[in-house]
């Protein structure tokens, strides 16, 4: 069995180098077949070229790197083990991954798996976790400005100078427009770090669910950061949730958007569910 081991450095400005020099350790004194990479600069087609030979692939990051590593190989058909060493960790915390030298062993002893849907992206890439418009761009510039690993004081400074803007969305279902705060394309419950977002959505249930937020005045906003802790975002009155396999999102202009924590932009999004699954190797 062989291994393919991607690890970024930049994940939570490097915070967990050291535990992934003790999993290279574990691995190399385990006998294992194996080839260790640190992400960089490295292309999708340079990633796919040193997975074609994998049985596993092994991604040590956060939830870019996740998505970095995914849009390279999934084409491949592997089955994925995910080191959650990155500020996020949102999708990994989908699963029981492991995060030292001896679950990794005990992850690839048991091959236990699990699988998760992949989202088509503009017919270009595919995501996992979650695709953000709105507060979330301005929440990452000021994070990567103070150079800090969490999210919440960020997400407070962005909340002090973001101007919603608009959006329409259409769905197979539905076709909503206004002003929004938030728009959130969830596959898992939480963003940034076990923020609650959407209380129902799943990896593995063929739907997005989109949360919507306006701006409704300084306290309702207040009350969305609020529930971020203490309840689900898509609770509070001022939400608006729909379920979907295939969307349109347009604005005014061009959008700036996260994927799965991400900046990218472009003029639209059109989100589709994939025909591809991804598996999970996890405890």
């Amino acid at each position: 069995m062989r291994l393919e081991m991607f690890y970024c450095p930049k994940s939570c400005n490097g915070k967990y180098r050291e535990d992934m020099a003790e999993i290279v350790k574990t691995v190399e004194e385990a006998g294992l077949d194996f080839n260790y990479y640190e992400l960089t600069d490295e292309s999708l087609e340079a990633i796919t070229a040193l997975s074609t030979d994998s049985d596993i692939i092994v991604v040590a990051g956060g939830d870019g790197t996740v998505n970095r590593v995914f849009n390279a190989t999934y084409r491949l058909d592997k089955p994925y083990i995910i080191l959650p060493f990155g500020s996020g960790n949102d999708f990994a915390k989908t699963f029981d991954c492991p995060k030292t030298g001896k679950e990794l062993l005990r992850t690839i002893e048991g091959m236990k798996t699990s699988t998760t849907d992949l989202w088509e992206l503009n017919e270009k890439y595919v995501f996992v976790q979650s695709i953000f418009v709105g507060l979330s761009i301005k929440t990452i510039e000021i994070k990567e400005e103070l150079g800090c690993n969490g999210y919440l004081k960020p997400i407070i400074e962005a909340l002090k100078v973001y101007v919603p803007e608009y959006m329409r969305v259409c769905t197979e279902n539905a076709i909503v427009e206004g002003n929004y705060l938030i728009a959130a394309l969830q596959n898992v419950k939480t963003t940034c770090n076990g923020l609650k977002m959407t209380c129902e959505s799943k990896v593995d249930d063929g739907c997005l669910e989109i949360l919507l937020c306006p701006y409704l005045g300084k306290f309702r906003l207040f009350m969305n950061l609020l529930a971020t802790k203490l309840s689900w975002v898509c609770k509070q009155p001022n939400a608006t949730t729909l379920k979907t396999k295939d969307m349109y999102i347009s604005g005014n202009s061009d959008i700036t958007y996260t994927v799965d924590g991400e900046i990218r932009r472009s003029k639209d999004l059109k989100i589709r569910l994939s025909d591809k699954k991804a598996t999970i190797i996890h405890l």
